[in-house]
């Protein structure tokens, strides 16, 4: 619905960490959703154990999760109960909630924008100068890959351990390119760690 609102930072669910508050806004033009108003935030805390807590060995001691949840626009800010929720949870809660906001009005402010050229050129035209524009960034992106000589090639990098008398955590990558498509295989990199170092989906 147009008043409603999407947030998260679940890691498994699609988020990256918890500090990275992840917010969505449904357009509609003529009874059609023809997209989303999205913003990202790296808050300056969430709370937990410490402000950025490099002992964790859970999540959830890395501060306030968010599940992926709609809420009414209301709900969320101005005093609404995801923000006092974010107040409650934080060091710095006029900072976080102040951030917050603005993402709120940053997706408010796409919303506006992208309903103005709907109601200009129709939602047909938009969706497919939308899907026009993946084609072409996978067409730029196929072209660049053919440029590379075909072959696999690997690379490594090494994360500092979590103690410090621990190994050091490999990261290791094979690339295969093949004419226009590149295989990525990170396979040989470290197994998940107890530590707030691992990467999800997301970010992999």
């Amino acid at each position: 619905a147009e008043d409603e609102l999407y947030v998260m930072n679940h890691p498994y669910h699609f988020g990256q960490h918890l500090n990275d508050i992840i917010m969505l806004m449904p357009i509609f033009h003529a009874g059609q959703l023809c997209g989303f108003a999205g913003s990202v935030c790296h808050h300056v805390d969430i709370g937990g154990d410490s402000v950025m807590n490099a002992h964790a060995t859970q999540l959830r001691q890395e501060g306030l999760i968010i599940p992926p949840i709609k809420v009414k626009q209301d709900a969320a800010i101005d005093g609404g109960i995801l923000e006092q929720l974010l107040a409650a949870n934080v060091r710095v809660p006029t900072i976080v909630v102040g951030d917050f906001r603005a993402q709120y009005f940053a997706c408010h402010r796409g919303c506006s924008l992208l309903s103005s050229m709907a109601a200009r050129y129709g939602n047909k035209a938009l969706l497919g100068w939308m899907s026009d524009l993946q084609d072409y960034a996978e067409r730029a992106m196929r072209h660049s890959i053919s440029k590379i000589p075909d072959g696999t090639y690997y690379g490594e990098d090494f994360c500092d351990p979590l103690t410090v008398d621990g190994e050091p955590i490999p990261l290791r990558v094979t690339i295969t390119v093949s004419g226009n498509a590149a295989f990525v295989d990170l396979s040989a990199s470290s197994d998940q760690v107890p530590g707030p170092i691992n990467s999800p989906v997301a970010s992999a």
